[in-house]
């Protein structure tokens, strides 16, 4: 989708360069082209270096910590809220909150939080990592992901006391084994390089008995493959859901919030990208279009290791 490239001074690192962020790599995600670098076509994998140096820069865009989901959003069945109390703070973010609530508080299989320890990997922004620990009140939380600049925001916007964060790659999580009760992953996994590993990792981190708490969506074709990549997970699956519908009606209810914190955060020239990263609904040919046609698939799901 040409015709929203923005060159921008990407500062911060450890030296300063001139990046080129456009939407319209081959798989529809965010391409990267940095001046002194080889094309974004040429690098090992563009998509993780692409969703590292947009949350990197949105980190230094956000400068008062507004945007802390990500997430295409949630509305459950036959209604557009779920029947959760939240504080008053919390209630702008509630579509992109009922995703996290649908995920770990799945109806019909319930799982306890109380008294677990639990890893989140790719906690992004921290707004799920925090939802989770206030409300469904962990022992401890780790919200972990690759992308420095967003735990730093984390660590400075998310103060809970049972909620830490740390930086590390999904693909080779940096705790020993057996570390964790329950570990979570929303709508992150589709950036992971090696997806097979990060599944490999979840196991192994995993407790006996302990849970793996899943979402996410790919294109119709792709979402064969990930099945088979779950399937193959040593833990037992105890459900899968298609939330396509939910997600979609999210995502079309979320559109005016997630407009105006665009509208506040990000720079004119650059907010045709940042509605395309967020999903802003355009009319035919969009996400929501995408969701309810068929051609993108988003699933939710609940794995448990064996004893």
């Amino acid at each position: 989708m040409g015709g929203y490239g923005a060159v921008i001074t990407a500062g911060g690192g450890v030296t300063e360069a001139s990046t080129k962020y456009e939407w319209g790599a081959p798989d529809g995600t965010l391409a990267i082209h940095q001046a002194g670098s080889p094309t974004h076509d040429a690098l090992p994998d563009p998509r993780y270096k692409a969703a590292i140096a947009w949350y990197d820069f949105l980190t230094r865009l956000d400068r008062k910590g507004e945007v802390v989901f990500l997430n295409h959003g949630f509305a459950p069945d036959g209604a557009d809220r779920m029947d959760i109390d939240l504080e008053p703070q919390d209630e702008a973010e509630r579509y992109a909150i009922q995703l996290y609530h649908h995920t770990a508080s799945p109806e019909g299989c319930p799982v306890d939080w109380t008294g677990r320890d639990a890893l989140e990997v790719g906690c992004g922004r921290g707004g799920g990592a925090s939802y989770v620990a206030r409300y469904l009140k962990p022992r401890s939380l780790v919200g972990l992901d690759i992308a420095g600049k967003a735990i730093e925001h984390c660590r400075r916007r998310h103060t809970a006391p049972n909620l830490s964060f740390r930086q590390g790659d999904a693909q080779a999580l940096p705790f020993p084994d057996a570390s964790f009760d329950i570990v979570l992953n929303v709508e992150s996994s589709g950036s992971y390089p090696d997806k097979a590993a990060f599944f490999a990792e979840v196991a192994r981190v995993l407790r006996p008995g302990g849970h793996f708490l899943f979402a996410d969506y790919r294109r119709k074709d792709a979402m064969r493959k990930l099945r088979r990549q779950l399937a193959a997970m040593p833990l037992t699956p105890v459900s899968e859901q298609d939330i396509s519908d939910n997600v979609r009606r999210g995502l079309l209810l979320d559109d005016g919030h997630k407009r105006r914190l665009i509208d506040r955060t990000v720079p004119w020239p650059l907010r045709g990208l940042a509605r395309q990263f967020a999903f802003i609904s355009r009319g035919e040919g969009d996400e929501a279009h995408a969701l309810a046609s068929g051609d993108r698939v988003y699933i939710s799901g609940v794995f448990v290791k064996p004893a």
